[in-house]
């Protein structure tokens, strides 16, 4: 590897890099109609959709764990480079998979490239942005959001213009931002730090009941969000939307959440988080759940607004993870947005079959009404601290 660029240019390359894995990563709703009428038993469709996605969330997901585990014991640029190529290559061949357990093994092998990318990119960014790291967090994770929603959106358009000739071209972005990462960023000063950092203390013991209802509570609240992106592509391809404009809602819906995760970051440091995390799961309910029940300018209005407030829990739930487990914040978030994430994607499975039986717009209804049911749990979570509370205030 040559000399590494700058800290701010390999801030930046980074943050390049997860707009365009997490590209990648939410193609696999925006695809599943196509690849689904082409593919899956038409009176299996719901169900496949399911499948699908859970083996998307499986991947992407719970494999962030194992490379969490095996990033912070050995950090490697492979992590990063090679992670990025794996899913730039795997989730473009989705597009051209010839049989169902093609398309599971490229979401699969693509997932997993996805998987190695993020744990070691989210070290090496806080290191760099050591000085401003609630900011330099922050940013990276917009740069993926706004890759979630871009990407996908960009890629529909050209598969409207130039058809599945843009699969293997669509790999090429991928494959040059990881060797600029390859060139550019430098990981090997990770280990050393957070080698010292846990040498200097006893790691306190597990809060294992309020880590437990957290990720009940992230698990609970997630499949709404996961479940709305697979089956929503669905049911407006039932409502007859062309590919471009079933992507354009689908695209708002996540640009709307990650405006959404900004503010609530922000407004979590100026109020007491409990209150805001219970409004934002109640308040988005009756708009997912109108949302249904209208068409029209109405339907994407109370879709977008409603997934705007949902996500201001978002940083909240990462917070009060990292706040539970102090000693152990790169475990606390594994396991809450992992693990948490993860297991609500492998709930895909479930809803496909039921939305098979019952319909698209009944289990979109249940969907939406899960954050109220979830709601129950904050009543578990431990009160904030009078020191947090207070600072806060100030």
């Amino acid at each position: 590897m040559s000399t590494p660029a700058s800290p701010r240019a390999q801030f930046l390359w980074l943050t390049s890099a997860h707009a365009i894995i997490d590209a990648y990563a939410l193609s696999v709703p925006f695809l599943l109609p196509i690849l689904l009428t082409r593919l899956a038993p038409d009176d299996q469709r719901e169900l496949y959709a399911g499948l699908l996605a859970a083996t998307a969330a499986a991947s992407t997901s719970l494999g962030q764990i194992l490379f969490a585990f095996l990033a912070d014991r050995r950090p490697s640029i492979w992590f990063l480079s090679g992670g990025l190529m794996v899913g730039a290559v795997g989730m473009s061949l989705l597009g051209l998979a010839p049989t169902l357990p093609i398309a599971f093994l490229v979401i699969l092998v693509g997932g997993m490239g996805v998987a190695s990318f993020h744990p070691q990119s989210t070290a090496t960014v806080g290191r760099i942005a050591s000085k401003a790291r609630g900011f330099g967090i922050s940013f990276f994770i917009t740069g993926g959001n706004v890759g979630q929603a871009v990407g996908p959106l960009a890629l529909m358009y050209a598969l409207t213009l130039f058809g599945s000739s843009v699969f293997l071209p669509a790999m090429i972005p991928g494959l040059l931002i990881a060797l600029v990462v390859w060139r550019s960023v430098n990981v090997s000063h990770d280990r050393p730090i957070h080698a010292a950092v846990t040498e200097r203390r006893p790691l306190a013991p597990i809060p294992y009941k309020p880590l437990i209802v957290l990720f009940l509570l992230v698990a609970l609240r997630t499949v709404t969000l996961t479940g709305f992106l697979t089956f929503m592509s669905l049911f407006l391809e039932d409502l007859h939307l062309s590919d471009m404009a079933r992507s354009g809602v689908l695209s708002g819906f996540l640009l709307f959440g990650s405006i959404g995760m900004l503010v609530g970051g922000s407004l979590s440091d100026r109020f007491p988080r409990i209150p805001l995390l219970a409004a934002s799961i109640l308040i988005p309910v009756p708009l997912f759940v109108g949302a249904i029940y209208t068409h029209g300018a109405m339907f994407v209005a109370l879709l977008l607004v409603g997934n705007f407030i949902f996500q201001f829990s978002t940083p909240i739930y990462i917070v009060l993870g990292q706040e539970t487990m102090p000693d152990r914040v790169n475990v606390a978030s594994s396991i809450v947005m992992g693990a948490a994430w993860g297991t609500a994607g492998l709930m895909n499975i479930p809803i496909g079959a039921i939305a098979n039986q019952i319909g698209l717009q009944t289990t979109l209804i249940g969907i939406g009404l899960l954050p109220a049911v979830a709601s129950v749990l904050l009543f578990l979570l431990p009160k904030e601290s009078k020191r947090v509370v207070d600072a806060q205030a100030a």
